[in-house]
């Protein structure tokens, strides 16, 4: 007990005087309080002020991420204890299982703990001679960020930060070309929050990730299904959005007429003009 005070009250010490002597003090006492106590009923609560101290004030991020995710699995393990009797009918036990109270906070400061890390990296150069269609390996501090996304968003499905979440997971998953779950993450945030200020955003990387593979069909399919979302089809994106769809139209049609499909072509080019009238294009075609 006088272990874990110490621990305490040189934290909360370093918090009034700001003395960074202080706060490594207080990150020893809960080390060593920790490791002979991990099982104390105290140790929950310790561990999440532990990692609270590692980020906000000594910025060892490596090391807070570890603590943040050691509070969040204790938790997890509950849960998953939950659904296991729920699922034997056991639900008078089940009922009485509840996460601890840092479980969300645990779960974001991970998540905030991994984004300095990768922040420290920068850009990296993408390896040489990389197919920009083809998944490519993430490396493992993004991976770790991606996985501490994940977490939150499968354990906390209706929590207040899902949707910023939900995007920095699907911006590694873009950014290292694994395009078919960075689409359904995107593609969830535009249709299902479309007035959120990162609508608009997911949108655009769910078309520009069909313009990078070069799926003409799959841009006309996702431009429509956004453009008939009045709450997210307003301004300039529904103009936009009327653009990519016409001109994008006019591409199918011509990439029809190089593959000698010439019948079904001629139909999309009456179809096109009977579609897109008032269209630059629709002389030309």
């Amino acid at each position: 007990r006088t272990l874990s005070n110490l621990a305490v009250s040189w934290h909360n010490e370093g918090k009034r005087s700001r003395h960074d002597e202080t706060f490594v003090f207080a990150s020893q006492a809960y080390t060593d309080y920790l490791n002979l106590f991990a099982d104390s009923p105290k140790a929950y609560d310790l561990r999440f002020f532990h990692a609270e101290l590692l980020y906000e004030h000594l910025h060892r991020f490596d090391w807070a991420a570890a603590e943040y995710e050691r509070v969040a699995a204790e938790d997890i393990a509950r849960l998953e204890e939950k659904k296991r009797l729920e699922a034997e009918g056991r639900h008078d036990e089940a009922e009485k299982i509840r996460p601890g109270k840092w479980f969300v906070a645990a779960l974001e400061g991970a998540i905030y703990a991994h984004d300095e890390l990768v922040k420290k990296l920068g850009d990296e150069a993408e390896p040489a001679n990389a197919d920009p269609k083809k998944p490519q390996p993430i490396p493992a501090p993004r991976q770790k960020l991606l996985d501490a996304c994940e977490r939150y968003l499968t354990w906390v499905p209706d929590g207040e930060k899902r949707v910023e979440i939900a995007y920095k997971a699907a911006q590694i998953l873009y950014r290292y070309n694994h395009f078919e779950p960075a689409v359904a993450k995107f593609s969830a945030i535009a249709l299902e929050h479309p007035e959120h200020e990162l609508a608009v955003y997911s949108a655009h990387l769910v078309l520009d990730s069909f313009n990078i593979l070069e799926d003409w069909p799959k841009i006309d399919e996702w431009a429509k299904r956004f453009h008939g979302e009045p709450r997210l089809a307003k301004g300039a994106f529904k103009a936009e959005l009327e653009q990519i769809i016409e001109r994008n139209s006019f591409k199918m049609v011509a990439l029809l007429e190089q593959e000698q499909r010439f019948n079904e072509a001629a139909n999309r080019y009456l179809t096109f003009v009977a579609e897109w009238p008032r269209s630059d294009l629709a002389d030309e075609a």
